[in-house]
């Protein structure tokens, strides 16, 4: 998106037409929908982390697929791969 924002602002510095104005219009576009969305995700984030009780269910689900994990990879211990 950065990509596109820079060109088209400096093309501004030449010459203001339709089209870049367009142009520009559709960059903002995408940049607000992109701001919108990061804010709905920080939101959500800041329910999740003020929420004890979803922060233990995380923790016994991330501790579990954890163990699940070392498990699968026992094999691997001792081998080159470890």
């Amino acid at each position: 998106m950065e990509e596109d924002a820079y060109p088209a602002l400096d093309s501004l510095t030449t010459k203001v037409t339709s089209a870049k104005l367009e142009r520009i219009r559709q960059v903002k576009a995408r940049m607000t929908r992109l701001l919108t969305r990061v804010q709905q995700v920080e939101a959500e984030l800041e329910h999740l982390l003020d929420n004890d009780d979803d922060m233990h269910e995380m923790y016994a689900r991330f501790s579990s697929s954890s163990d699940l994990r070392c498990s699968l990879l026992s094999p691997l211990r001792g081998s080159r791969f470890s």
